[in-house]
C-alpha cells in the first residue's frame, strides 16, 4: 500500500507491507508488518528568511528548517493463537 501526503508546502511518502503466514494448520497465526514513513527522506525546507535588516542580512534568503519529519521505519510482528 502506498500513501503519498500532500500539505502546502510539502509531501511526504509512506509505505507499509503485511505478510501474514499460518503456522500448524488454523491455530496459529503469524503477520509481519513494516511501515516506512517519509520513505524517500525528500527534504521539505521551511520559508526562507525575509528580514532585511543590517545585522541580519547574512541570514537573508536562507532556509535553516525543514518542514517535514525524517525517515522513520518501524516493524511489527504479531502472533494470533
Amino acid at each position: 500500500m502506498l500513501r503519498v501526503h500532500f500539505t502546502a508546502r510539502a509531501y511526504r511518502t509512506s509505505i507499509s507491507a503485511c505478510s501474514r503466514v499460518s503456522l500448524s494448520g488454523k491455530l496459529l497465526k503469524l503477520e509481519f508488518r513494516s511501515e516506512f514513513f517519509n520513505a524517500f527522506n525528500h527534504a521539505n525546507f521551511n520559508n526562507p528568511n525575509a528580514s532585511y535588516t543590517p545585522a541580519g542580512l547574512g541570514a537573508f534568503g536562507k532556509s535553516t528548517a525543514t518542514v517535514t519529519d525524517p525517515r522513520e521505519i518501524q516493524f511489527a510482528l504479531k502472533l494470533y493463537f
